[in-house]
C-alpha cells in the first residue's frame, strides 16, 4: 500500500506505480481536529474519524516507518486544530510580489 498526507486527507492506493500515475486513491481518510490516532499492539496503527476506523499494519521490521507515520498523523491532527477556521475553509495564502503584501485565496 502506498498513502499521501496532504490537505487534511489521507490518501490510499494499493502501490506506488498507481500514486505517481496520478490515478484517484482507492481510499481517503479526513485527518482534522476530530480524528483519533492511536499505536495499537507492535505493528498497527489506528485511524478514527467520521464514525470509520482504518488499521495499518506495518512487518515487524518496519517500526521506524509506523512510527514515523504515528508522528506526521498526530502532527497534522494537531495543525488542523491550530489552524481552525483556515483549515476548515481550505484558505491558502500566497506570496505576493511586494514583501509586504499578501493575498488569502478561498
Amino acid at each position: 500500500m502506498w498513502a499521501s498526507l496532504l490537505d487534511w486527507r489521507l490518501r490510499l492506493w494499493t502501490d506506488r506505480a498507481q500514486a505517481e500515475s496520478a490515478r484517484a486513491p482507492f481510499d481517503a481518510a479526513p485527518v482534522n481536529r476530530d480524528t483519533r490516532i492511536e499505536e495499537v499492539g507492535d505493528d498497527v496503527l489506528s485511524l478514527t474519524t467520521s464514525g470509520r476506523a482504518w488499521r495499518f499494519r506495518f512487518p515487524a521490521e518496519d517500526k521506524e516507518n509506523m512510527h514515523r507515520w504515528l508522528v506526521h498523523l498526530i502532527q497534522h491532527a494537531a495543525d488542523h486544530r491550530r489552524w481552525k477556521q483556515a483549515a476548515e475553509n481550505r484558505w491558502v495564502t500566497h506570496g505576493a510580489p511586494s514583501k509586504n503584501a499578501m493575498c488569502v485565496c478561498n
